[in-house]
């Protein structure tokens, strides 16, 4: 059975919910009530019902009371969050909460999905809450609770939610209606990456971050920290790909028909650049966000920029997004929708946007990269988006083009997922021709991530430090570069052995045994 939002184990603390007869509903609803802090064991202590909230379920009468349940639990548990951190928040912020709703929300949302108790179980605000495990609980609530701020917002209320609520002082002038000057999606999502719409355009700024995702804000307590933390760090080693194939994978992997007059005919080349990128130990879905001046080539060496595809600003101070609207007239990839549309994990960046990318310190990769990027956008590129252009299709600055022909309406379109996949797959398979037994999948590490596991273990294995390794992965906690120094059982064995012979005086201090033979006093 489903658990429901009203099993969720939150001891209420300024309010509280029940069932009653609304007679402008015709029904019964779940109601919420307030009470101003301090007062609900105070003698004179006096409870108001939050009746925006009533209305706002009449407005939605369609759903169950079950679903009903959902956003008055969650308004319930913002409500007491706030009461018991607004002192905390008005010191933090000089008294002024209302600018900074998105760091309330972003905290309020850690503090559900991690619980609000830290490493001495001690608890700061009094909440006592636990962690919320329930992945049908959290999106349900924070989906409602989208509609909620987007409701008041239609209906020109959102000075009731202020009262309650402090800082949504101001938020429909501030926050909601000037974020939209062009295409806009109706509703934003408090839970941006699970619940993604058809609708394309620019979004207004989430007021909360996922709460599946890390913190924009990066203020988090120090239980969600570490439970976060210890989430990242598996129990078993990494399938990285395998060390002696990486060059003859890239080189001849993606080769097709090397006798060919037809440039596009010889190679993938898409497909061996995306593959080379890799080296790079980035994720997939990053290199699909690049442009063509990411990668620049400077006296004969290739270098090569992780930027944010939303909030990086080039040299005129405009962000991508910004200038994806202006020039192109598209949003970024990841507010784009179906098979366009790519992710983005929040990599560590700095405050700038942007990251450098370090290459694995493979002999000869350097000049191979150089060369290979140089034909990719002198030559290759250029090719395919002139045949975009005779097709009458627009132009972007994304670094990867598809080389699809058999749907002209494809043709240099930014590399989607699936085609730099099965890119990837088409080269496992052709390498396999001369490598029996070689198989795609990620058991054995030759999936795109096996690269990025193999960028990690190879820099642990040639000594570099952990923070090191965390940097150039680009890792936002150190626990997640850990996973990279774990082997496999055999390879724990080799090395004790290893260890045991080169350090035999040491050993000898433990002393010796001696066999003693049956019946020997």
């Amino acid at each position: 059975m489903r658990a429901g939002p009203e099993s969720l184990e939150h001891m209420p603390m300024h309010h509280f919910t029940r069932i009653e007869y609304h007679p402008n509903y015709g029904g019964d609803v779940p109601v919420l009530y307030l009470y101003k802090k301090g007062e609900r064991t105070a003698s004179h202590g006096e409870t108001r019902r939050f009746e925006p909230l009533v209305d706002f379920i009449h407005a939605h009468s369609g759903f169950s009371i079950t679903t009903h349940w959902k956003p008055v639990r969650g308004l319930g548990l913002l409500y007491d969050y706030f009461l018991q951190t607004e002192d905390h928040y008005r010191r933090r912020f000089d008294g002024e909460v209302s600018p900074n709703r998105r760091v309330i929300l972003d905290e309020f949302c850690n503090a559900l999905r991690y619980g609000t108790l830290n490493a001495n179980l001690t608890d700061a605000t009094g909440l006592m809450w636990p962690p919320i495990c329930s992945v049908d609980v959290l999106k349900g609530m924070g989906t409602w609770l989208d509609k909620i701020f987007d409701h008041f917002t239609e209906i020109d209320r959102t000075h009731e939610l202020a009262a309650a609520l402090p800082f949504f002082e101001g938020a429909s002038l501030n926050v909601w209606r000037i974020a939209a000057e062009h295409r806009r999606k109706r509703r934003y999502s408090f839970l941006a990456h699970l619940s993604r719409h058809e609708s394309s355009g620019v979004q207004r700024e989430p007021l909360g971050t996922a709460i599946f995702d890390r913190p924009v804000s990066g203020r988090q307590s120090d239980s969600a920290s570490m439970i976060d933390e210890l989430d990242s760090v598996p129990l078993e080693p990494l399938y990285a790909f395998p060390k002696e194939l990486v060059a003859p994978f890239i080189m001849t992997g993606f080769d097709r028909n090397l006798k060919s007059f037809g440039l596009l005919d010889q190679a993938d080349w898409t497909g061996r650049l995306f593959a080379a990128i890799s080296i790079g130990g980035g994720r997939g879905s990053e290199s699909l966000h690049m442009w063509t001046n990411d990668l620049q080539v400077v006296n004969g060496r290739t270098l090569a920029f992780l930027r944010h595809p939303e909030s990086f600003r080039d040299q005129d101070g405009k962000s991508r997004e910004r200038l994806l609207l202006e020039r192109y007239q598209r949003p970024p990839r990841t507010r784009e929708i179906k098979r366009l549309r790519v992710g983005f994990k929040k990599p560590r960046l700095n405050i700038e946007h942007w990251a450098t990318i370090r290459w694995m310190p493979i002999d000869g990769f350097q000049e191979y990269l150089t060369d290979l990027v140089s034909d990719y956008l002198g030559s290759v590129r250029p090719e395919i988006m002139e045949k975009r252009r005779r097709h009458g299709l627009p132009d972007h600055p994304f670094l990867l083009v598809s080389t699809c022909e058999k749907r002209k309406e494809f043709i240099g379109d930014p590399l989607t997922l699936s085609p730099a996949r099965y890119s990837w797959m088409r080269g496992i398979e052709r390498l396999a021709v001369h490598n029996p037994g070689l198989k795609y999948g990620k058991e054995y590490g030759t999936t795109r991530h096996g690269m990025r596991h193999r960028f990690g273990v190879t820099s642990d294995e040639i000594g570099i430090k952990p923070q090191d390794i965390q940097k150039d992965m680009h890792h936002r906690s150190i626990l997640s570069t850990r996973r990279y120094t774990m082997r496999s059982d055999g390879e724990s064995s080799a090395a004790f052995e290893h260890h045991a012979k080169i350090n035999r005086e040491k050993l000898a201090e433990l002393g010796r045994f001696f066999t003693v033979s049956a019946g020997v006093a």
